[in-house]
């Protein structure tokens, strides 16, 4: 996730690179942090192949991510007192998630891929992780099924993009 200097008040952009940012001998401790990390990004570009919607992780990043969102769209509605603003926020919400299709895979790739996918299936390389994290999935209104129709419709309505594409990164 990155901010425009701009938009931060001159400052450098804030990139958060999962797999540098958290710990993997700590899980746990890093668990607790996601939402700091996350809080800072305006939007969240996944980087997906065909193993993405298998991980958990994974998804619950992107899970975080849309409730940090809908907070926030929540405190700003209520200090404009309802009123609907032409600022940032609401830009940012229709399309909270940025897919980047990589490993070869197409848009027919992911969108099969997302209409059968069902987050009760993702795993974590370590058992413990797993069974820490659908704990907290669990205790969310909706379970694991809340949990994945969320993820899921962030994903199917996400903006896809592949390399080469105007926007996105190149080979």
């Amino acid at each position: 996730c990155a901010r425009r200097g701009a938009a931060r008040g001159g400052r450098d952009p804030v990139l958060f690179i999962d797999c540098l940012s958290i710990d993997q001998a700590r899980v746990d401790a890093s668990l607790a942090a996601l939402p700091v990390w996350l809080a800072e990004c305006e939007s969240l570009l996944v980087l997906a192949g065909p193993s993405y919607l298998s991980r958990l992780w994974c998804l619950v990043e992107i899970f975080v991510h849309l409730e940090l969102l809908e907070a926030a769209s929540n405190a700003s509605f209520a200090a404009t007192g309802g009123a609907s603003g032409s600022g940032s926020g609401s830009a940012r919400a229709t399309r909270p998630v940025q897919v980047l299709l990589i490993d070869g895979w197409g848009p027919e790739d992911w969108q099969r891929a997302v209409q059968g996918f069902n987050a009760a299936d993702a795993a974590c390389s370590n058992p413990e992780d797993r069974a820490l994290l659908l704990t907290i999935i669990d205790s969310h209104p909706g379970g694991i099924a809340g949990f994945g129709a969320r993820v899921r419709d962030a994903l199917a309505h996400g903006e896809v993009l592949t390399r080469g594409q105007e926007g996105a990164p190149a080979k």
